[in-house]
């Protein structure tokens, strides 16, 4: 079974656990694309991770009203913000875990 300490990335452990919970509170389907996704299959496969700070998650909502109440649930719950760069985003500047 694959850890999360296998992925070798800091941090990531905290927005994780926020974004399963509000996907799971909310019922929507998720994945991960990017570097994290390429590090959970190179650590499944016995390959040497690569270090990435930052995650990528595709999200499937049916509509701009449910993915507006998941970003609600992240600002409320998790202290998130709006990136000043994408309409789309959202960003935790300090993550302590």
């Amino acid at each position: 079974m694959m850890k999360y300490n296998d992925l070798q990335v800091d941090g990531l452990r905290y927005v994780l656990q926020n974004h399963a919970a509000g996907y799971k509170s909310l019922e929507i389907d998720f994945f991960i694309v990017g570097a994290v996704a390429r590090n959970l299959w190179y650590v499944d496969n016995g390959k040497k991770v690569k270090g990435r700070e930052d995650i990528d998650f595709g999200v499937y909502v049916t509509d701009q009203q449910e993915y507006d109440r998941f970003k609600t649930f992240l600002k409320k719950n998790y202290l998130y913000t709006v990136c000043s760069e994408s309409i789309w985003g959202l960003i935790l500047q300090t993550v302590s875990e």
